[in-house]
């Protein structure tokens, strides 16, 4: 029995020539493992959104309240500068920026109300011009097909009238929440202000170092990609809604202020908030001056955009909150569906800020890795000290063998 066992162990022998199974090809290792570490950050993602989306009367606010600390905080830092204590001086910013708020709203809000109604009556008289237009050359698109579109749209609309009716209760239901959040804001707000840098570095000086150097690197990059973007967006709106503005004015289309900050606040939704506003504007001129101001007021809108774009943008914002339109529309719809407007108005900055990171992390990654050269030269180097160096011991498995 024991010489037939060690028969069948014997080179060559049949057990030997029996099929084995055959390892997994390296690529295909690798891919599986990438494909694994990929699943796990879907999945990681979709957690966090899900947790973010559940917790979002806690987390828009805080959102919000940073970014608004990003535009306050330099004034604080400044009077403590000249010798104000950091309470003294957060009441007084805190309380200046609300009064001028208000004031703001108290200044426009009855003037932009009046005319709320009469911008809703020239869009839809831009509307039906706009499809009498159509009927003509060249679209020539007959009217049964512009009525059936119409009718389609009246019907979509009276299948809706359910989800509008209880939309109602779901609107009362958002304007507490709406209050709630402004509310928890300006708590927030106040005391990031307060006590915004004393609390950071107790967070950051709960980690060792280098984490806790890396962390409070990035956050202070977060920080400067918020207030950039601030800063930035709300100039290039200034100066958007002023050349619009302008433009209308020498036309004498009416609406100017409601229009003039409609184009402003349409700079805080990149691209789908430009082109809503455009819209607007140019059918607001159709009715009042007929097709030659809405093409007037068109051209002008297209040639305003163009100069953001290639000018404004990489001027004003740099390359710090420099995103792909492919990002900011995903951003945006993301945004629209998680958080509504708010979502999408802090959807872009928030990808901003999300692209400094990667950004600071790909910095880290390049400085510690070597370049081709490097790996050239140590590999020369390593030939050739392997040919003068002695031959290599035996490994203590060897040894034992």
């Amino acid at each position: 029995m024991t010489a037939r066992r060690e028969a069948a162990r014997e080179p060559g022998s049949a057990s030997d020539r029996a099929p084995r199974f055959r390892r997994v090809p390296e690529p295909m290792q690798t891919l599986a493992g990438f494909s694994l570490c990929f699943l796990a950050i879907v999945a990681g993602i979709v957690l966090l959104a899900y947790v973010l989306v559940y917790l979002r009367l806690i987390v828009l606010p805080v959102i919000v309240a940073l970014f608004l600390t990003t535009v306050l905080a330099p004034f604080v830092d400044r009077l403590c500068r000249r010798g104000w204590k950091r309470a003294r001086a957060t009441a007084f910013v805190f309380v200046t920026a609300l009064v001028l708020f208000v004031a703001f709203i108290a200044v426009l809000a009855p003037q932009v109300g009046s005319e709320v109604g009469e911008m809703g009556r020239a869009i839809k008289g831009g509307a039906d011009q706009a499809l009498v237009y159509l009927t003509g050359a060249p679209f020539n698109l007959s009217q049964d097909q512009i009525d059936a579109f119409v009718n389609r749209a009246s019907d979509q609309l009276a299948q809706n009238r359910n989800q509008i009716a209880s939309g109602v209760i779901t609107g009362a239901v958002k304007v507490g929440e709406f209050i709630t959040g402004t509310l928890l804001t300006a708590f927030l707000l106040f005391f990031f202000l307060k006590d915004g840098p004393s609390m950071w570095g107790w967070f950051t000086g709960q980690f060792d170092q280098p984490a806790g150097e890396h962390l409070h690197n990035v956050g202070h990059r977060v920080l400067s990609t918020m207030g950039a973007y601030l800063r930035g967006i709300s100039l290039v709106g200034l100066i958007e809604g002023t050349a619009i503005g302008i433009v209308l004015a020498i036309l004498g289309v009416p609406l100017l202020i409601p229009l003039v900050l409609l184009q402003f606040f349409a700079a805080f939704f990149p691209v789908v908030g430009a082109l809503l506003a455009g819209t607007i504007a140019v059918l607001v001129a159709l009715v009042s001056g007929g097709l030659s101001d809405a093409l007037i007021v068109g051209v002008a809108i297209l040639l305003i955009q163009q100069a953001d774009n290639h000018l404004l943008q990489p001027l004003i914002m740099g390359r710090a909150v420099k995103l792909h339109p492919i990002a900011v529309i995903l951003a945006l719809a993301a945004g629209g569906i998680a958080g509504g407007i708010i979502g999408a108005l802090l959807a872009v900055p928030l990808a901003a800020v999300a692209s400094g990171i990667g950004n600071y992390v790909n910095g880290l990654r390049d400085r510690n890795t070597p370049t081709f050269s490097e790996l050239q030269n140590e590999g020369r180097g390593t030939q050739g000290g392997a040919s003068d160096a002695e031959p290599a011991s035996p490994r203590v498995g060897d040894a034992r063998e």
